[in-house]
């Protein structure tokens, strides 16, 4: 499917991929045909590439697990209080 956006004349840029499988797959064609990427890939790989037509939606896990830990350490106990 990413070669046949490449392929398309019309198609400027994609927005996706969700999994990371996919977004992986897509980003080597779509980095060579010049489209730009727009993802909600989590998966840290995504942008550590460099790439300068892919761009994520979203906080990677790597970064989102640590900040939702210290907010369960701080904020759960006296959330939890009746």
């Amino acid at each position: 499917m990413a070669r046949q956006f490449c392929d398309d004349p019309a198609v400027l840029g994609v927005v996706g991929h969700v999994n990371s499988g996919v977004t992986h797959r897509g980003i080597g064609v779509y980095a060579r045909c010049g489209l730009l990427m727009l993802t909600r890939c989590r998966q840290s790989g995504v942008t550590d590439r460099g790439l300068p037509n892919v761009f994520r939606l979203t906080n990677r896990d790597d970064r989102k697990g640590p900040g939702f830990a210290k907010w369960l350490a701080t904020r759960w106990p006296s959330a939890m209080r009746w």
